[in-house]
């Protein structure tokens, strides 16, 4: 992989969306508080990020496999969320 990190677009991403970040931290707050949000308003996968630096795992929602960093939106609100099942380490 050249890339240190790569984003790929499964949908076309906003240029000027604004972009929340829900990562796991004490307490999952941000994960649970950005999961119901993106229930809420029904928002869709757009992209997801592909790594080595990532660990080589997978996320299992209703029997389908997705990235364990995605970004999740919706183009009529402009809003995107970048949902993750793990805690970013810095190195």
């Amino acid at each position: 992989m050249s890339e240190p990190v790569r984003v790929v677009e499964k949908k076309s991403v906003p240029n000027n969306a604004l972009l929340i970040h829900g990562l796991p931290y004490v307490g999952l707050v941000g994960l649970i508080a950005t999961s119901h949000i993106i229930g809420q308003l029904k928002m869709n996968e757009i992209a997801y990020f592909d790594s080595e630096l990532l660990p080589p795992v997978m996320v299992l929602h209703e029997g389908l496999p997705y990235a364990p960093l995605r970004i999740l939106g919706n183009n009529d609100l402009n809003t995107a969320f970048k949902r993750g099942i793990l805690e970013v380490q810095p190195k």
